[in-house]
């Protein structure tokens, strides 16, 4: 029982780093761009005006993928290492 609570603990724990990693690199990719003078670029344009609106469209796409592919996870023993 303490594999399963370690093995579900440690991917919700990845699972919400990988969330606030998406933030971070979509940040510094803007960031890069805008020094590398690409400023004027359409969609450098609109990461930089709409990056809530991406992160909720790639986060809903992230957990749409982990609710179809939690059942088979759990059925496959993934969370009983």
């Amino acid at each position: 029982m303490q594999k399963i609570i370690a093995g579900i603990l440690a991917f919700s724990l990845f699972f919400a780093i990988s969330f606030g990693m998406l933030f971070l690199m979509l940040k510094l990719w803007v960031a890069g761009q805008l020094k590398m003078g690409n400023g004027n670029f359409w969609l450098v344009k609109l990461v930089q005006e709409h990056p809530w609106r991406i992160m909720a469209t790639v986060g809903s796409v992230w957990i749409v993928g982990l609710l179809i592919a939690l059942p088979f996870m759990i059925r496959d023993g993934f969370f009983n290492q």
